[in-house]
């Protein structure tokens, strides 16, 4: 991609763009999007607040690249997940969304193979009694219920609906399909 680049980062963080090499990079311009402001240390990285399912204070294809990585599946409906779906779309040419697969048997957020098919009744018990991966226990039994609500897996099919006409490359894990990237706007640029 021609530089220089502007990217929005949904839910994105610092330490991400510095493992990437691109903190620092006056090519780069990149705004992390989030519920709260990020720390940021470098001049092309700007911290904004704001909601991914609803991005109106930014014009269609205002950046070059919308970008996120597994933040999608914590908007806990599929209403909102289709929300940041069409906002990523709107709001740059490109786009780039990462997210675990649903149906990996490790949950990948709690750790606990299949936890994700437990019924809610056996969620909220273990949670509620157990600090699970690194989620301090929640003794409050509404508190742990909107938590546990607040995920939603997708699976390949929901990613194929949310975004038509992107890409969708499969990420693998001892040859299961751990997590799902989705591309678009690449292949109909130059």
């Amino acid at each position: 991609m021609p530089k220089p680049v502007r990217i929005v980062d949904l839910g994105g963080t610092e330490a991400f763009w510095e493992t990437v090499g691109a903190a620092g990079d006056a090519e780069i311009q990149v705004v992390l999007l989030n519920t709260s402001t990020q720390p940021t240390h470098y001049r092309n990285l700007t911290s904004r607040v704001g909601d991914a399912t609803n991005l109106r204070h930014f014009s269609d294809n205002t950046f070059d690249v919308s970008f996120s990585n597994s933040v999608i599946e914590h908007l806990g409906t599929y209403r909102q997940q289709q929300l940041m779906a069409t906002e990523h779309r709107r709001v740059a040419s490109r786009y780039f969304v990462q997210t675990p697969n649903k149906y990996f048997p490790i949950e990948q957020h709690f750790l606990i193979p299949m936890f994700q098919f437990f019924p809610l009744s056996l969620q909220l018990q273990l949670i509620r009694r157990f600090s699970i991966s690194w989620f301090d226990r929640i003794p409050d039994r509404a508190q742990a219920e909107a938590f546990l609500r607040s995920f939603r897996l997708l699976s390949y099919q929901d990613l194929r609906t949310l975004f038509p006409g992107a890409q969708i490359r499969t990420e693998r894990y001892c040859g299961l399909a751990k997590s799902f990237m989705v591309v678009g706007g690449w292949e109909t640029q130059g």
